[in-house]
C-alpha cells in the first residue's frame, strides 16, 4: 500500500502564528492574572482555570494534526484547554448544545427555557 506524501496547507510559520493569534480573554489573563493573584486570595480551582485560559491555544498544551486522505493536506492546530470556564473553548460546545436542543423542539409550539 502506497502512502501519500503529507502536503502542508499552510506555510511553515504556522506554529508561530498560533502564539501571535489574539484571544482577548487569554491576553487579559496572561497580562494581569499574576499581579491580581499576588494581591488577592485565589483558590486552587481558580488558579487551575486561570492557567488553562492563559495557555489555551498557545501550543504549550500541545498540537493536533488534521490530515485529509483525499488531497493529502495536513493542518496543525494548537490544543485548547477545554476548561469549562474558558469562553474560547466553550463557545463551540454551547453551539452544539443549542443545536441539539433545537432538534428536540416541536414545530409550531412556543418554547421557553425557565
Amino acid at each position: 500500500m502506497m502512502s501519500k506524501a503529507v502536503r502542508p496547507c499552510h506555510p511553515p510559520k504556522i506554529i508561530e502564528e498560533f502564539r501571535s493569534k489574539t484571544y482577548p480573554i487569554r491576553d487579559i489573563f496572561q497580562s494581569f492574572f499574576r499581579d491580581y493573584s499576588d494581591s488577592h486570595s485565589i483558590s486552587k480551582e481558580q488558579q487551575k482555570a486561570a492557567f488553562c485560559i492563559s495557555e489555551c491555544k498557545t501550543g504549550s498544551l500541545g498540537y493536533n494534526l488534521s490530515y485529509c486522505e483525499s488531497c493529502g493536506c495536513a493542518t496543525i492546530h494548537a490544543c485548547s484547554c477545554n476548561n469549562r470556564n474558558c469562553p474560547s473553548c466553550q463557545a463551540p460546545q454551547e453551539q452544539k448544545w443549542i443545536m441539539a436542543r433545537n432538534s428536540e423542539l416541536i414545530e409550531g409550539c412556543a418554547y421557553y427555557h425557565v
